[in-house]
């Protein structure tokens, strides 16, 4: 499942992730490997609809954000 953490990162990036869906709670957590450095992200997300999207789409657009901040070092 590479609709969390790598969804917006570029492909040339390497992701180690583990995703979960659990019980209204939708998670990702992983290891980016970047030439700057590597570093871990694990997100949580609450949600109230069945599918999860919103949650899925909110942790692909807050791992794109770690990753342009860590590029940015």
């Amino acid at each position: 499942m590479n609709d969390r953490i790598p969804k917006y990162l570029p492909p040339e990036i390497t992701v180690a992730h583990k995703t979960g869906l659990e019980n209204s709670v939708c998670h990702d957590a992983g290891i980016v490997f970047t030439r700057n450095g590597d570093y871990v992200i694990v997100v949580l997300a609450k949600h109230a609809n069945p599918n999860s999207n919103s949650s899925k789409e909110f942790i692909a657009k807050l791992s794109l954000l770690v990753y342009r901040y860590f590029e940015g070092l």
